[in-house]
């Protein structure tokens, strides 16, 4: 999801919540199980990184994602790097805690617009969280493709680094980048009809598969059926492939225990590694006309 939108943005952004999320949680709901129903008949878990507040919001919603990998999208839906360090760890202590208190535990991060710094980081290794996936790669091919406009906002929004393929570094936390373009980009941005979606992300496998990479996909639920098809024709590949399908948290856990200068081995000889991820940013359009504040969590009673 990118970061905050022009004036002259809005009116359409505001079109689209509406028409995706609707003011009920039926619409969100039924995309969100559409998205889990078809990555479990290829055996590929999903993670989901969302605003604590949400649980808050939508008790039930742990419910729905107990068989899912959670990850911390923020207290709130906000620009992280823009707050104070102390700020931050506020923040990401309380998200913890509402995420514990729901029984969903929550050891990665996402930050919200992908907006992200040296700060935050250090933030992150203070108040214990073991990963990140916030920093984004593109493929050269990909970004010098893209219309200069659309080129423009992507290096000015995601300063993504470039290259052949990514190969997450063993750090800590532990860097997991995200695969662009994402769903925003080329459904919103680029406009792009599924056989392009298609074309874009096997473009990503390809590329990844003689290195041994990781691919990190975002792919928003509310967006399911724009790219339904294109993720199960990249899930049939990758399955028919030999890819090592696979969570944030598991792929995490495996690139931390690998020694240091081993070339990427992955779980069942695997040839490269695949990770479905999907933001939820709200479930209804009513929780996009308030971020949330400390005063609707009751902070005390979850201190």
């Amino acid at each position: 999801m990118p970061g905050p939108k022009s004036l002259t943005s809005l009116p359409l952004r505001g079109l689209r919540i509406a028409r995706r999320y609707g003011w009920t949680t039926s619409r969100f709901l039924g995309h969100l199980e559409g998205m889990q129903e078809l990555c479990r008949r290829y055996e590929a878990p999903c993670s989901f990184p969302l605003p604590a507040v949400l649980l808050a919001r939508h008790p039930f919603l742990a419910d729905r994602l107990r068989d899912a990998t959670v990850l911390v999208h923020g207290l709130f839906h906000l620009d992280y790097a823009e707050l104070d360090s102390a700020s931050q760890q506020h923040h990401l202590t309380l998200a913890k805690r509402l995420f514990e208190r729901h029984q969903l535990l929550a050891k990665g991060f996402r930050a919200p617009y992908l907006s992200i710094d040296a700060t935050l980081e250090e933030s992150l290794r203070e108040t214990g969280y073991e990963y990140d996936s916030s920093r984004t790669w593109i493929l050269t091919s990909h970004l010098n493709a893209l219309p200069k406009s659309v080129q423009g906002f992507v290096k000015a929004q995601y300063r993504p680094s470039s290259g052949e393929s990514a190969s997450p570094p063993q750090t800590y936390p532990m860097e997991l980048p995200v695969a662009l373009p994402d769903d925003e980009i080329m459904i919103d941005r680029l406009h792009y009809p599924e056989r392009e979606i298609s074309r874009t992300l096997l473009g990503l496998l390809e590329q990844a598969e003689p290195t041994r990479g990781a691919v990190v996909l975002q792919l928003h639920p509310e967006r399911f059926p724009l790219f339904r098809s294109s993720l199960e024709t990249v899930l049939s590949h990758a399955r028919d492939r030999g890819w090592w399908l696979t969570d944030l948290d598991s792929l995490a856990d495996h690139i931390r225990h690998r020694p240091d200068g081993v070339p990427p081995r992955w779980p069942g000889s695997g040839v490269a590694a695949l990770a479905v991820s999907g933001d939820i940013d709200g479930i209804t359009s009513r929780d996009f006309l308030s971020r949330g504040s400390l005063d609707e969590l009751k902070v005390d009673d979850i201190t």
